[in-house]
């Protein structure tokens, strides 16, 4: 019989054992600490803090799943999986609703992730990229404090982080080179999507809706039309409650949702293409929307003017005209050229490429 039999495991399921795995590379990169299965009164100062008997005793038995700290073992952020109880089980509820009130009488950041946290967005997890918006914001926090004092003679902060927005931030890393890596973990699904609608010459309609859930997460979805009636859906949910309150200036929870929804609707899209997808119809659509807010708070990314012209060129072919024409060729480079009065000459109707169509 070995000792090992006698040990019960840690991490009690694939799920936190994947967790475990990304977050240990994120401390490793910005020289955090993470520490596993800990208790709330081994983080927090429980103790004649202000906390009622209910959550005092609670604090007391409870523990987080992981907490990433800094480099003196003090608790920065916590990260707590939850599976399908947390939604189902009305006690565990309950116990989730006295850790959320904890954290926040002590301001300690809480993210709830579950396995839709996991799944991947371009070369991250969205639970790795919330992560690392949080330690970038927190780096420009850091930058404004330290300028703010009379002896700083540093260089002066990229950005003010109040004015920190995450879909054009980059991340700046030391590895080897410097690397400045783009923290818009969407950035593929929204290029997908741009590209899509503009070869349709922007002549499909999209859009969006948003909601807070009585749970107190919030929903996105987004809608694209691909055949006259018939729409593509994406739907994402973020929880942010225990993150947002305190560092996230320019991260918005309904916006989060609708980013993730932007990664169904890329993913909804390929499919379509292939001719794996179903589309719903405008009463399903409205249905499906039906008691949530209407409006398009993430967008899809605008294509390049190379781009553009190639979607033009071959909406022209569809329609019968012949782009090999010297005439054609010499206005479209003028439509898209960079050079302004280019473009002004082609606007003016100067040239007269097309008197024979």
């Amino acid at each position: 019989m070995h000792d090992d039999e006698f040990r019960k495991p840690i991490l009690v399921n694939e799920y936190e054992q994947v967790v475990d795995t990304k977050l240990a590379k994120l401390c490793e990169r910005y020289g955090a600490r993470l520490l596993i299965k800990v208790g709330l009164k081994e983080v927090l100062p429980i103790n004649g803090s202000g906390l009622d008997d209910e959550d005092f005793s609670y604090a007391l038995m409870a523990h987080f799943d992981f907490v990433l700290a800094d480099e003196t073992g003090r608790a920065l952020l916590a990260v707590e999986f939850d599976g399908r109880r947390h939604r189902s089980d009305p006690k565990q509820r309950r116990r989730d609703e006295k850790k959320n009130r904890i954290c926040e009488h002590f301001f300690l950041p809480l993210i709830r992730a579950g396995a839709p946290w996991l799944r991947e967005a371009d070369h991250r997890t969205l639970l790795e990229w919330i992560i690392e918006i949080w330690f970038e914001h927190r780096r420009l926090c850091d930058q404004k404090d330290a300028m703010d004092e009379e002896d700083w003679d540093g260089d002066p902060p990229e950005f003010d982080p109040d004015d920190f927005d995450y879909t054009t931030a980059y991340a700046t890393r030391e590895e080897g080179l410097q690397i400045f890596a783009p923290l818009d973990a969407f950035r593929e699904a929204r290029e997908r999507i741009g590209r899509w609608y503009w070869s349709r010459l922007g002549r499909v309609e999209y859009r969006g809706w948003y909601q807070e859930a009585e749970e107190g997460h919030h929903v996105g979805l987004l809608a694209l039309e691909v055949e006259p009636g018939a729409w593509l859906t994406g739907v994402g949910q973020a929880d942010l409650r225990g993150l947002y309150l305190w560092s996230l200036t320019g991260v918005d929870p309904p916006t989060v949702a609708q980013d993730i929804a932007l990664l169904d609707l890329s993913r909804q899209l390929a499919e379509w293409d292939r001719g794996r997808a179903v589309a719903i119809s405008r009463e399903g659509l409205d249905a499906m929307s039906a008691g949530m807010t209407r409006g398009e708070l993430t967008w899809f990314a605008h294509p390049a003017r190379h781009e553009l012209m190639s979607f033009t060129r071959d909406h022209l072919r569809r329609s019968g005209v012949d782009v090999d024409d010297p005439r054609v060729m010499r206005h479209l480079r003028r439509c898209f050229s960079d050079d302004d009065e280019e473009r002004e000459l082609a606007l003016t109707g100067e040239d007269d490429w097309w008197e024979p169509w």
